[in-house]
């Protein structure tokens, strides 16, 4: 931890509540900040534009194969061409009306439990 930032917090001293002082806390600044402060000052002094990207999606769906369809139960079921029972290659919807809105120097966090359809949805944002 190369550089520091501090920060000032004003606590009610503890030997007397109307004296003030101020307690500084400090905490490490991100190890590679210089690096790219030096990397976006270089491309500015050659004339890059520093880039501003955002995204937005409305009425974003998305559409897989169900993993039922994918699964075979044993060698014999895969070679088997009577097990079809007809019924082609499901879709599940994994994504439906999806919208929102990233703005550039945002970032944004997707939560959900395993699934959910958070890694598919970032894939997608992404154009993967």
């Amino acid at each position: 931890m190369d550089a520091e930032s501090t920060i000032a917090d004003e606590t009610p001293h503890a030997e007397s509540e109307t004296e003030k002082a101020s307690v500084f806390h400090t905490r490490p600044i991100w190890h590679m900040a210089s690096e790219v402060r030096q990397m976006t000052d270089r491309g500015q002094e050659g004339g890059e534009r520093p880039k501003k990207l955002g995204v937005t999606w409305r009425n974003l769906t998305v559409k897989g194969i169900s993993s039922d369809a994918t699964f075979n139960e044993n060698v014999l079921s895969q070679l088997s061409p009577f097990n079809k029972n007809g019924k082609g290659a499901q879709l599940k919807t994994i994504i439906e009306g999806s919208y929102g809105c990233v703005k550039p120097r945002e970032m944004l966090l997707v939560l959900g439990r395993p699934g959910a359809g958070c890694t598919t949805l970032l894939s997608v944002l992404a154009n993967n």
